[in-house]
């Protein structure tokens, strides 16, 4: 009886190193295969024109990955390093956020930020499907809005 506690406690040491390793993997996973195959690049913004209480935004990207879009993050970065999310709307670029894109170069936009009419710092991130273990999400751009 005695040994067999001991055995299921090594086993349990087993299963618990095997879960560490494996979830230390799953977390690595995702950076290592957005730097070796990246889903999308050349994310910019072309055009940024302001308006009462937002800015109007164009621009162009390229999708290398056939991956499903699961969401788009406009984001407001304060001065500590807080983020705090923006209200955009994409309707007039026929709701594109929401939908995959094919892969290639192209064209995105109008998204209207609603953001003060203070100088702004805005964080762009994408999160995309491309595999059933975990999903991957770009930091697209981080650039300045002012008045």
């Amino acid at each position: 009886m005695n040994q067999r506690l001991q055995n299921s406690g090594w086993a349990i040491l087993y299963a618990l190193a095997a879960w560490m390793v494996l979830w230390t993997v799953l977390q690595l996973a995702d950076d290592v295969e957005l730097y070796t195959n990246p889903v999308v690049k050349d994310f910019k913004v072309t055009s940024m024109t302001r308006v009462p209480g937002g800015v109007v935004l164009y621009g162009t990207v390229n999708k290398l990955r056939d991956c499903k879009t699961i969401g788009l993050t406009v984001s407001r970065v304060y001065a500590d390093g807080a983020q705090g999310l923006v209200a955009v709307d994409y309707s007039k670029d026929g709701g594109k956020q929401i939908t995959t894109r094919p892969t290639g170069m192209q064209q995105w936009g109008p998204w209207v930020a609603s953001i003060p009419d203070a100088p702004t710092t805005i964080s762009i991130a994408v999160r995309h499907a491309c595999n059933p273990l975990y999903d991957l999400q770009t930091k697209l751009i981080t650039f300045e809005v002012t008045p």
